[in-house]
């Protein structure tokens, strides 16, 4: 009996598994084709031979052998599966999406700059500190407290309200402060104007003396030394005086002859110079917050100097 030839030419493996066909010399031969129909994986996943993102936005994911159709299961997703693990949003900035998936690493960038709106592009550092003539920023994000992405024209911005030319010795630069402040002790100067009510000092012995009085605050420091100055009524008025050494509580002048307070009037020594202490409810003040001193006339406005002990 001669051999029957069937037309076609399809083999085992172009033909799907379960599947019966006949063509060339074979009859009724079995197919081989897995058969990766979307149907037929119950809504799980082929695991795809080879994937490599061809960095211009692509994935090219290589198939196994099979039979596809299309089709998604009940989270919305395909058969076929590529698997990277550095592919979550930790990863991926929180401004950018990768096939429907949203990053989510913080952007600072500059438009949302954090701490120093209007400069919406100055952001805080999580921490700061200086060594050995290097200052360090730690940004957010850094040291185990979560990513951040910096990105664009943004910088990290450090405030501190003593990083000021005043603060910095004369002609040294530090990170672009040159500085002002000629060293030695602090001064302060304005003008201060004599009360309009009394108030008792003592002077050596004489307990009680009620006088008109100057009051100088804000200077910040303890002072040393004063030195006063102005022309009122047509005369020269001076006072100066050398603050004493001993402090009480509170920074009260205590004990006699703490402190010699000269005053004059176009040179004449005034009858209020002496010496002066505090005791009881005198009012002879003298500390870093409030300077107040006798004088014999109210309404007196004269410039001021104050030297640091």
């Amino acid at each position: 009996m001669g051999q029957i030839l069937v037309p076609g030419t399809a083999g085992a493996a172009d033909v799907l598994a379960g599947k019966k066909f006949s063509a060339g010399v074979l009859y009724d031969g079995a197919g081989t084709m897995p058969n990766r129909a979307h149907a037929t994986l119950g809504g799980g996943y082929v695991t795809a031979v080879s994937a490599l993102a061809d960095q211009g936005g692509n994935i090219i994911m290589e198939p196994p052998t099979g039979y596809y159709t299309t089709g998604k299961n009940a989270n919305g997703y395909g058969s076929l599966l590529a698997n990277s693990p550095d592919l979550v949003p930790l990863n991926v900035p929180a401004n950018k999406n990768i096939f429907g998936m949203q990053g989510s690493i913080p952007v600072r960038d500059n438009v949302n700059g954090t701490g120093w709106a209007p400069n919406v592009n100055h952001h805080s550092p999580s921490e700061i500190a200086a060594w050995d003539q290097n200052l360090f920023v730690r940004p957010n994000g850094a040291g185990g407290t979560g990513k951040q992405l910096y990105e664009g024209d943004c910088w990290i911005r450090v405030n501190d309200p003593d990083f000021i030319p005043s603060n910095i010795r004369l002609g040294v630069n530090i990170f672009g402060h040159i500085g002002t402040m000629i060293p030695g002790k602090r001064i302060a100067a304005g003008t201060m104007t004599s009360s309009q009510s009394r108030r008792p000092f003592q002077m050596g012995s004489s307990q009680g003396q009620m006088n008109y009085f100057f009051e100088i605050t804000g200077h910040g420091f303890q002072p040393d030394i004063m030195f006063c100055w102005g022309m009122y009524d047509g005369y020269n008025r001076t006072i100066s005086a050398k603050f004493g050494s001993v402090l009480g509580q509170n920074g009260w002048v205590e004990g006699w002859g703490d402190t010699v307070y000269t005053l004059s009037q176009n040179n004449n020594v005034d009858s209020l110079s002496g010496l002066y202490s505090r005791s009881g409810v005198y009012d002879y003040v003298v500390n870093s917050s409030l300077v107040r001193v006798p004088y014999q006339s109210s309404g007196v406005t004269l410039n001021y100097i104050l030297i640091e002990a």
